[in-house]
This record gives structure tokens, C-alpha cells and sequence, in this order.
């Protein structure tokens, strides 16, 4: 501790004497001012900066109590101690209104307890300067934020805005339906209830129509609106549940955004409308080999819709021998890269054979990774059979030669036609290909609007008509809505796998302790509820690793023992084990455990357990484990109980690991 400057104000000198030797015995570097006159003390009050006030009541000219009030407020930051001999409540509770942090009666203990009270008060002070620092970091972060956002308690007062939030109307201390949403969004039962009693506090049920904030707080759930009109702009609304009596409340102005997306729709849309006018067929395919998509042409020549063709190979089309020869060529142009343009002969839906010439080229994705191929094809036919007419009138009449060369030329200016056609169809095909590969990014996205939107007006049905539905009408809308959620949680899982697998790794030094801390946190509320411990080593490793991977990987092994441990889950344990080329983790429970039949197959995509088909799921989580596991060099596995529960292994490389693409 540093050393303590003290100013006491004190008249008896001997009681100050003896006040002094108790403070120098706690606190050694200790620096005392003395006054016997408050007046004095006044004065030069400006320049001494003190720590601690330890004023005596009963002083000449001024006592404590006018010393407080001269004070008036100026050293509300300094623990003030009030000393006094007579032990009069009455002035114990003036001094403490006036701004004294304690009070102490001259009695026969009081120097052996002024120390401890000393240690009080500063560490008050300490306290108070801490919680006003916490205080300004946490405006500081929420005023960060470049949307409208509010602490909101469940009475729906504000308790903490951002700029953002009372630039828009919010009122810390008011409503939030009637300061930031101006009333506006109320049912016409509440504003009717509003009318009714003017002037009065409003009823504390008083809340938007379309407020989530029950729901999030009463599941510990987010819960999110996510195209909401306000203010003239669209909003992806945010509730955010902090405990049971608070929630964060957060709107994302998303306006430019979803302008964004139409535009980007309209332009796909006009990127299919243009290859569709070209009358060379034209398709595109991935690296394994399925079609993309096509134009109206390439349909006509397979005699197949492009629903039909979207997702097949050429096996699933094309008939043998024809189909093992594109098979041959597409993956010769995939290893090459570049273009591959080849002369062959293929068979129409009519059953014509006719020549051609397919041009292929390889396209990648945004991170300049290969991602497929796109081809076009011109039918050669009728130059092959000029130029066999051409042939045919060179053997057999020289006399006709002028009259063939001037058909050969204009057969060769068709044919430069033809060729400058070509080049412009593949020209539009290379300016068109890179934003055509954007709509597959954006399919996986897009799905998950209309399992909201069908979630959304489930709800609405559900509390809007629920008592005109019977039992199996209310049964029906909680499977869609059971099903909705599912469609959402899988598409989120499947998403992760996809950036588990390609996002690039980002090592650094990581705290599995950090790591653990975060996750049970985050678990709190459903250990608690499940009555499950956590348990886990005192010391653990800093790795190499990716954070979000190492959060993944705890978050599913967790989440799975949590959900599938059944009623006998008792305990959750992590262990470590240090090996010299690899960190081994596990995550064991005492739940029901894994049959010997679930063992082979557990890790691979969309696989569940026997026992767990009752319960909700994507059977993606251990295969995102494995994944995970094995960009790190290690890989994962399982050990089944003796007579129940689960121990679920994985391991990452003591080395420096590269980025996995």
C-alpha cells in the first residue's frame, strides 16, 4: 500500500498523540496533518489531497458537523471519519448525512479499533472508484455499438441507453414502449387501457405487440425478430435475456442490407435471363461433378428440365459410352485448370448424333479456391459437312473449282461469324461466372428466411387463434414450430460444419482455462437446472489452437452429455492429459451411457444415438468434433462406461500446425 496521507482535525493533543501512534503502528509511511482549528484546516485544505479525514465533533470555533457542511460536498471522494465522546446518535446520523463514510465514540477500545476502521473505509473508497471506472467502461462499450441498444429491466424501463437509442427517443428511467417506440407498436387493447386512465402511472403489463422480452427472459433464450419496420427503416430486432430482471435490447438497422440482397437477386435473376438468350447450350458444375445450373438450350439438348438436371452427374443424364468420356474430361480439365476446348460427337434428345465442340474451363470461389467448371458447346455439324462437301467437289470437278472456293469462302465468313460469336458467348460467360457462383453461398443463407417466416406466423396462429383451435389444431402448430426450430438448428449446424471445414485455421496461444471459464458460463443455468456439477483440473495447458475451434469442440461434447445424459447425469468431468507430441482432452458424464452398436458410426454426418431418437437433434456435433480435431493433427474418439456414462476423447498437436484450408 501506498503511503496514507492524513488530515485530523483534533483539539486535545494528547488524545492526538495517542490517535497518531496507533495510525503509525498499522500504517508506518503514514503522513499526518494536524489541525486544531477547522477554519485552518479550510484554508489550505486545496493543497494537502488527503485520503483519509478523521475530524473530532467537539472542536473550538467550528465543530465537525459545521466542518461537513462548509466542506459542502467537495470531499465526498475522501472517507471522512467522524470522532466523537459523546455518543450521540442524533449527531452520528447528521455527520453520515453530510457526507462522513463512519463514525466512532471515544470509548476504551477506540485506538485499537480506528485502524480497522481506516481499513474500512478505504477499502469503501477502493470499492466506489472501481464500480464508477466499471460504470464508465460499460457506457463506454454500449455507446460503441452503432445501433440503437438498452439495458431494459422487465417492468420495460430503461435502465441504460446508448446514442444511438435516445437519439431515436429513448428516455433512461421511462418506458421503452413509450419513450423509444412513442408508443406506436402498443395492441389496441393497451392503447385503449392508456385512454382510459390518463394522467395515472401506466399498468406495469403495459408493452409493444411485439415484444419477445417474456420469452427471452423466461427461457434464458435470445429471441429475434428479424425483419421488423420502425422509423422508416428495417430493423433485425434483438432481445437478449441478462438475468431475470433485466434484458438487452438491440436493433440492427438491416435496410441497406436487404437492398443489397433484392439487387443481388435481380442481378442472378438477369444473369440467368442473359445465358438463357444464348443459344449454345451452356452449364455449370461443381468438383465432384453435379450441375449447377444451365441455360434453356442445354436443356433442349438433353431433353430434361433444369430441375431435373440441377444436382445429377453426367451418369444420372448422358447414356453410356457417352457418359464415362465427359466423366474423364471433366476431371482432366479439374486437375489442369485453365480452359480444355476438344472436338467430339454426342447424341441429342432426339437421338442425332451431331459434331461439336465443347469448350471448358475451371472457375473458383471467392477465396480463389477451385470450385467447378462451366462449358459451352457449338454444334459443328454443318461445317463438318461443308467441309466434306468441299472435299467431295475438289475430286470431282476442277472445272468448278472458282465455284466451290467462292462456296468455301462464304462458308468460311459463316464460319468466322460463327467463331465471333462464340468468343462474345465466351466472353459474357467469364464476366458472368463469378457472380454466378455467388448465389450458391447465398442458397444455404436464404433457406433459413422462410423456415423463420413459418415459424413467425405459427406463432401468431398459435397465440392469436389458439382458443378457437381443438387440441389437435394446437398440436399441429407445435409441430410445426418444433419442426421450424429443427429446419433452423440444422441448417445453423450444417453451416458450421461447412466453416468448420474451410475456414482457414487462425492459431494462437490459447488458455484452455479461458476456453472452460467462457463454456461454463455459458452452461450455468442448464447445469443448475439439471442438477449437474461441473468439474474439471486445476491446471491446464496453453495450446496452439484456433478459439472458436476449441470452443466448438467443448461447446458439443457439453451440450451432448447435457442432452443425452438422461436423468441419471449427475456430473460432468473434463480431464487432461499431456503427452510429447499431443494434448489429449476429455469430457466424461455419468449419464446413460453409448450402446456397443452406436460405436462405429457415432462421428460420421448426421448420425444419432439408438436411445436418443425422442430427442431433438442434427447428428452433426461429433462429426464437427472430429473435424475439428483433425486440423489441429489429432483426431477423436470414445470410451464407453463400465456400467454407465460416456467418455468422449480428442487431441490437437504439441507443434505449430498450419492453417488448414
Amino acid at each position: 500500500m501506498n503511503a496514507l496521507k492524513f488530515v485530523i482535525l483534533e483539539d486535545d493533543e494528547g488524545h492526538y498523540t495517542l490517535m497518531k501512534r496507533a495510525i503509525e503502528h498499522e500504517f508506518p509511511q503514514a503522513r499526518l496533518h494536524h489541525f486544531v482549528e477547522a477554519q485552518v484546516c479550510l484554508e489550505k485544505l486545496s493543497s494537502l489531497d488527503p485520503d483519509v479525514f478523521i475530524i473530532d465533533y467537539l472542536m473550538p470555533g467550528m465543530n465537525g458537523i459545521e466542518f461537513l457542511e462548509a466542506l459542502n460536498g467537495s470531499a465526498l471522494d475522501i472517507p471522512i471519519i467522524m470522532t466523537t465522546g459523546q455518543g450521540d446518535e442524533r449527531i452520528a446520523v447528521r455527520a453520515m448525512k453530510l457526507g462522513a463514510w463512519d463514525y466512532l465514540v471515544k470509548s476504551a477500545d477506540f485506538f485499537q479499533l480506528l485502524p480497522s476502521i481506516i481499513h474500512k473505509v478505504i477499502r469503501e473508497k477502493n470499492l466506489r472508484r472501481s464500480l464508477q471506472e466499471s460504470a464508465r467502461l460499460n457506457s463506454v462499450l454500449l455507446n460503441s455499438l452503432p445501433h440503437p441498444a438498452m439495458l431494459i429491466s422487465h417492468k420495460r424501463i430503461i435502465l441504460a441507453a446508448n446514442r444511438a437509442a435516445l437519439n431515436l427517443g429513448a428516455r433512461i428511467g421511462g418506458h421503452c414502449w413509450q419513450t423509444f417506440c412513442r408508443g406506436a407498436f402498443l395492441s389496441s387493447e393497451h392503447g385503449q387501457r392508456l385512454k382510459e386512465h390518463p394522467g395515472e402511472a401506466p399498468p406495469s403489463d403495459i408493452r409493444c405487440a411485439f415484444c419477445k422480452a417474456e420469452a427471452a427472459i423466461g427461457r434464458s433464450l435470445s429471441q429475434n425478430v428479424p425483419v421488423f419496420n420502425a422509423f422508416g427503416r428495417l430493423w433485425d430486432v434483438w432481445w437478449i435475456p441478462v438475468d431475470e430482471n433485466c434484458f438487452f435490447h438491440y436493433a440492427l438497422d438491416i435496410t441497406e442490407r436487404l437492398r443489397a440482397e433484392k439487387a443481388l437477386q435481380d442481378q442472378l435473376h438477369f444473369l440467368q435471363t442473359l445465358i438463357d438468350t444464348i443459344p449454345n447450350p451452356i452449364f455449370y458444375k461443381d468438383i465432384n461433378g453435379y450441375y449447377l445450373g444451365c441455360n434453356k438450350a442445354f436443356e433442349a439438348r438433353v431433353g430434361k428440365t433444369r430441375a431435373e438436371i440441377i444436382g445429377k452427374t453426367s451418369s444420372h443424364i448422358f447414356p453410356s459410352p457417352f457418359n464415362e468420356m465427359y466423366i474423364r474430361m471433366d476431371e482432366q480439365a479439374l486437375r489442369s485448370g485453365g480452359e480444355q476446348v476438344f472436338e467430339t460427337s454426342l447424341r441429342y434428345a432426339n437421338g442425332t448424333i451431331a459434331n461439336v465442340i465443347i469448350y471448358k474451363g475451371s472457375f473458383t470461389d471467392a477465396d480463389g479456391r477451385l470450385a467447378g467448371l462451366v462449358g459451352v458447346t457449338v454444334d459443328i455439324t454443318e461445317r463438318k459437312r461443308a467441309e466434306e462437301a468441299l472435299r467431295r467437289a475438289h475430286d470431282e470437278l476442277e472445272l468448278r473449282v472458282q465455284e466451290r472456293t467462292a462456296e468455301l469462302a462464304r462458308t468460311n465468313e459463316e464460319l468466322r461469324v460463327e467463331i465471333e460469336e462464340r468468343q462474345r458467348a465466351e466472353e459474357a460467360l467469364r464476366e458472368s461466372s463469378e457472380k454466378l457462383k455467388l448465389f450458391a453461398y447465398s442458397v444455404a443463407h436464404d433457406l433459413k428466411s422462410p423456415v423463420t417466416g413459418i415459424h413467425g406466423l405459427t406463432k401468431l396462429l398459435q397465440r392469436r387463434y389458439s382458443d378457437n383451435l381443438d387440441e389437435k389444431g394446437k398440436t399441429v402448430c407445435e409441430q410445426i414450430l418444433n419442426a421450424s426450430e429443427h429446419v433452423v438448428a440444422l441448417v445453423d449446424k450444417i453451416n458450421t460444419f461447412a466453416a468448420t471445414k474451410e475456414a482457414p485455421l487462425v492459431l494462437e496461444r490459447l488458455s484452455i482455462k479461458e476456453v472452460l471459464r467462457a463454456l461454463r458460463d455459458e452452461f450455468a443455468s442448464r447445469l443448475k437446472q439439471q442438477g449437474v456439477t461441473w468439474q474439471e483440473p486445476d491446471e491446464l495447458p496453453e495450446v496452439n489452437a484456433d478459439r472458436l475451434c476449441m470452443l466448438r469442440i467443448f461447446r458439443n461434447l457439453v451440450d451432448n452429455a447435457l442432452k443425452y445424459g438422461g436423468e441419471e447425469l449427475s456430473r460432468i468431468v473434463i480431464g487432461y492429459e499431456e503427452r510429447p507430441d499431443c494434448h489429449i482432452f476429455r469430457v466424461a458424464d455419468d449419464g446413460v451411457g453409448i450402446t456397443e452398436e452406436d460405436s462405429e458410426w457415432i462421428f460420421d454426418l448426421f448420425q444419432r444415438r439408438s436411445a436418443s431418437r425422442s430427442i431433438e437433434g442434427t447428428g452433426l456435433g461429433l462429426a464437427i468434433v472430429k473435424e475439428i480435431a483433425a486440423q489441429h493433427g489429432g483426431k477423436a474418439w470414445f470410451k464407453p462406461g463400465p456400467r454407465r456414462g460416456a467418455t468422449f476423447f480428442f487431441s490437437i498437436a504439441q507443434t505449430s500446425l498450419c492453417p488448414t484450408p
